[in-house]
């Protein structure tokens, strides 16, 4: 059953997760373009790691819109054609309860925004280590893991609201979803910021609740809905949303 799921996946997203392997291609080189010129137009080339250190000019940062993007694009690539045919209900109708068919098709999206996103994080910080020391590329390591980490959750996050059949607990849900994209962008990251790794384990179920819809049902658990008050609030009195 799972290697039939990979398979239709793949089929449908095939064009998309090609289209952002370029895509990615394309936004390295313009990037090792610009910075490669600003290194050679600047001196001493201090000057620029005393910018990156100081100042948190990171000249890779716009690049983490770029691993947002790939979340959304594989989200929905693997979602919106089945809203608009009207054939995600015929995931509620496999061989396989509820829950364990949507996780199936999420962690099979997960393992293509992860891909997509570890190649991203990779290539970046090969060209990164050819201008910046070892410190800073330090930096730049902790910065593409959160920058992935983002990737996964606005793909679980926009899968959520795609799947969502009332068009109020959509707009809530992706009120939620934009919420953590404005508040991730930023340009230095502390410990603190690891409380999202409980937003990474609730959203999941968020979808659930989602796909739920389809027939009418919530997910009625009272630990989600305790945990999604407690999560929330949480972010909120921490000053992330």
């Amino acid at each position: 059953m799972i290697n039939s799921i990979i398979k239709k996946e793949w089929l449908k997203i095939k064009f998309y997760f090609l289209g952002a392997l370029l895509l990615i291609i394309a936004s390295l080189g313009y990037f090792t373009f610009q910075l490669d010129f600003a290194f050679a137009t600047i001196e001493p080339e201090s000057m620029l790691w005393y910018k990156f250190a100081h100042l948190e000019d990171k000249p890779y940062f716009y690049l983490s819109y770029l691993f947002l993007s790939i979340g959304a694009i594989i989200s929905v690539a693997q979602f919106l054609p089945e809203k608009i045919q009207d054939r995600i209900k015929i995931m509620a109708h496999l061989p396989l309860n509820m829950r364990d068919s949507l996780f199936y098709h999420l962690f099979i999206g997960i393992g293509f925004v992860s891909l997509l996103a570890t190649l991203l994080a990779i290539s970046l910080l090969l060209i990164l280590v050819n201008y910046y020391p070892d410190i800073i590329i330090q930096t730049a390591f902790k910065d593409t893991i959160a920058y992935s980490f983002a990737s996964i959750v606005v793909y679980v996050g926009l899968s959520a609201v795609i799947i969502e059949k009332k068009p109020i607990l959509l707009g809530i849900k992706l009120i939620i979803v934009l919420l953590f994209i404005i508040s991730f962008l930023k340009t230095q990251f502390i410990m603190m910021d690891s409380i999202w790794l409980i937003f990474l384990v609730f959203i999941p179920f968020v979808a659930l609740d989602s796909f739920y819809s389809i027939k009418q049902q919530r997910l009625n658990s009272i630990f989600f809905k305790i945990s999604g008050v407690v999560i929330i609030s949480t972010l909120f009195y921490a000053g992330y949303l």
